[in-house]
């Protein structure tokens, strides 16, 4: 289609999300209000999906094998695919303090007003709900092992589910509004301890004590910090810790998230921690269990001829573009492997004042404010008109892919 013809249906877009906007912040409020862990998320998801269905979209539910995933498809076969991602688990205790529920809104919103369209513009949406990107499922909304920590969109990378996909696009709430956040890798490792109990005032020397081990993991990996590189994070927390203060702490747990810019340092990474925990293992006499998730996240590869189109839209729609601080690393995520099979972009979108930490109380609320539900509708337009920038010439793919594919070339 040509530039003019695109631009005449962006005013029909632009007009039919504005009178779709009451129903996409109802959207993004229900899912707040009704916050689900990881794989749980099963009103959320229904929510979606109905919307979806009653705009003309088929669904598959069940996808990758994961109960609360779906994949909801309209336009013609043959033609440019380009998903949208749904997210809309939450965090335990703290709700949708990542702002899940304006990602989903806005993904189902976009797709929604560009329904009555596709038959002109030629090409295909397809949104994909995304469960479990936090990675907390367990009951009580605690994390349990590392394996049940499994993220939805590495189990649908593993399930071949993007391969007829030529581009993803998702957005994210964040404080700032910038085009090309840097996510980081992510392995998450279980290290576990077995000692000897004995009473801890009557007969210490018989005992094993797990309890040191872990702590002593703990300093020995608060010493390595200044030998790592600036971009790496790691963060544990005890999960198991004795029994009581008069036992010899026989058996302790601990969680960790280990993180990096690239795959390749993350392993040298996980390395050094193992040998933290090798010498506690040592120091104590306890028995270590050293065990790294096999669900690990890659970091991510933002496409950035795709993301010029999106850059050029959010200028459009008014919205100004924040520049991150070096070394503004913003945590990790599996739209990261998804970005390993297919071309994407997960743009930043400012719903709240720059104080705000996201992953607390304050930046959910602010998911919802006024503001929050303004920066909605407009990334929502900005998913659908940059889709829309993307059927003008569909060479652009080409480009897209082209660029892609030079991402991996070392």
């Amino acid at each position: 289609m040509s530039s003019l013809e695109i631009t005449k249906i962006k005013r029909l877009v632009d007009k039919k999300i504005e009178h779709l906007s009451q129903r996409i912040r109802e959207i993004s409020h229900t899912i707040y209000e009704n916050p689900e862990l990881g794989l749980s998320e099963f009103k959320a998801a229904d929510l979606l999906i109905k919307e979806l269905e009653s705009h003309g979209y088929s669904i598959e539910r069940n996808v990758a094998g994961l109960s609360t995933a779906f994949k909801a498809s309209k336009g013609n076969l043959g033609e440019p695919t380009v998903g949208l991602i749904a997210e809309y688990d939450a965090l335990p205790d703290l709700g949708h303090a990542c702002g899940h529920n304006i990602i989903s809104a806005s993904a189902v919103g976009a797709a929604m007003g560009l329904a009555d369209f596709l038959n002109i513009t030629g090409g295909r949406v397809v949104v994909f709900g995304t469960p479990n990107e936090e990675g907390a499922t367990a009951e009580g909304g605690k994390l349990t092992d590392v394996e049940s920590q499994v993220r939805g969109k590495v189990k649908m990378v593993e399930s071949g589910i993007f391969k007829d996909i030529d581009a993803v696009m998702e957005i994210h709430p964040y404080v700032k509004t910038t085009l090309t956040p840097d996510f980081l890798a992510l392995i998450p490792v279980k290290i576990s301890f077995t000692g000897k109990p004995a009473h801890a005032a009557a007969a210490p020397e018989m005992g094993v004590n797990a309890l040191e081990a872990i702590i002593l993991t703990f300093n020995s990996i608060n010493s390595l910090r200044q030998h790592l590189r600036s971009d790496t994070r790691i963060h544990g927390i005890i999960t198991e810790g004795g029994e009581a203060p008069n036992i010899v702490p026989e058996k302790t747990s601990a969680l960790f998230y280990l993180r990096a810019s690239d795959k390749k340092y993350l392993e040298e990474v996980l390395m050094k921690v193992k040998k933290c925990a090798e010498g506690a293992s040592i120091a104590t006499g306890a028995i270590l269990d050293f065990h790294p998730s096999s669900y690990s996240l890659t970091n991510m590869i933002n496409n950035k001829t795709l993301c010029k189109f999106f850059e050029k839209n959010l200028i459009e729609l008014g919205m100004e573009i924040d520049e991150l601080e070096r070394h503004e690393h913003l945590g990790s995520s599996d739209i990261g492997n998804v970005s390993y099979v297919v071309p994407a972009i997960q743009p930043l979108i400012a719903v709240g004042e720059k104080d705000i930490a996201i992953h607390s109380r304050e930046f959910g609320k602010a998911t919802i404010s006024k503001k929050g539900d303004q920066s909605l509708i407009l990334a929502t337009k900005a998913l659908a008109f940059t889709f829309l920038d993307l059927m003008v010439d569909k060479e652009i793919f080409h480009k897209i892919k082209m660029e892609h594919k030079a991402s991996f070339q070392f």
